[in-house]
């Protein structure tokens, strides 16, 4: 399975041209014709892996919900934005997203 979008910081974590580590932050664009496979199968493949934060991009409403590993390891939801705002990472700083950029 491959993510759509898969942030990764720093070099120490690459051997050749593989990732070896876990990244710190995924993001998945849903269609209308895998929305399951995204949200449900990737996601809990997500977060099993202990990825630490997980966007889903749903260009349908359009909106971005932003999810955080907590201490139990699962996700919770930590932002929704839909159609206006900015979504930022807690984990990679400085990355924010402002929705009037993706959504035109």
């Amino acid at each position: 399975m491959v993510p759509d979008l898969t942030v990764i910081c720093g070099e120490k974590e690459l051997d050749g041209t593989k990732y070896i580590e876990v990244p710190p932050l995924i993001v998945e664009i849903l269609s209308p014709w895998n929305q399951a496979h995204d949200f449900v199968t990737k996601f809990n493949l997500y977060m099993a892996c202990g990825v630490h934060e997980c966007g889903i991009v749903n260009p349908m409403k359009p909106a971005v919900t932003g999810y955080r590993l907590n201490e139990e390891r699962l996700y919770e939801q930590a932002d929704v934005q839909v159609k206006t705002g900015t979504v930022r990472s807690v984990h990679v700083p400085g990355l924010e997203i402002d929705m009037t950029e993706w959504f035109r």
